[in-house]
């Protein structure tokens, strides 16, 4: 366990929120992005329209190039990684010696059926109990792994539906059948996939100024 004094600065709410969920042993993932620029560029751009979910809105919301204050952007994605690595650090003070809701990777034979009670997974056909601890590291997924353009998105989209207990399986393929034949290809809508960063913002010599010399140059190139 970390000092209490360790994690003085973050957000009480937070902090009894992932307790509460390490206490209730509710599966969870943290959801990141490594590119924090790009967020913080979607964010900025999000304050003109609604929650984007159809290729029109998407299109239209595509538009729009939101200029960005470049002088606080190197601050800003600085916070935003040291917020990032705040909320890890609460999910392993909480949550890293307790027994997981999810069993050790299943095999296609066996038959797992998560208890929320007792915060493990029981087999079925054996009767026996599966433990493990959480291992918060294995549960913080990124944007850029998720979304259409990686090859491998169907992959990590099924480690999230199966450490979410939402599965008994992480293989994507039997989850597609299971749902009918659907598609994790079809899955939410994206607004700048590909498009160079530099051209998704109104002010991008500025950005690129910023930019540059800092340790987030490559930023700028994802």
């Amino acid at each position: 366990m970390l000092d209490h004094h360790e994690l003085e600065g973050s957000p009480p709410k937070l902090n009894g929120l992932v307790a509460s969920v390490c206490d209730l042993k509710v599966p969870f993932i943290i959801y990141l992005r490594r590119n924090v620029l790009r967020r913080l560029i979607s964010k900025a751009s999000m304050a003109y329209g609604a929650h984007v979910n159809s290729t029109a809105k998407a299109a239209q919301l595509r538009k729009h190039k939101p200029k960005l204050k470049a002088s606080r952007l190197v601050s800003n994605i600085r916070t935003e990684e040291r917020d990032n690595a705040l909320i890890v650090k609460l999910f392993k003070v909480h949550c890293g010696l307790r027994r997981c809701v999810c069993p050790r990777r299943a095999s296609r034979k066996s038959s797992l059926v998560p208890d929320f009670r007792t915060g493990s997974s029981r087999d079925a056909r054996r009767g026996s109990t599966l433990g493990g601890e959480w291992d918060v590291d294995k549960r913080v997924h990124y944007y850029e792994n998720l979304v259409d353009a990686n090859p491998e998105s169907r992959r990590h989209w099924g480690d999230v539906l199966y450490e979410l207990g939402v599965f008994d399986t992480s293989n994507a393929t039997e989850i597609e059948e299971r749902l009918g034949g659907w598609d994790f290809k079809r899955k939410g809508v994206i607004i700048h996939g590909a498009t160079p960063v530099l051209e998704t913002v109104a002010n991008p010599a500025e950005v690129e100024a910023a930019i540059a010399p800092s340790e987030f140059k490559w930023m700028l190139e994802r």
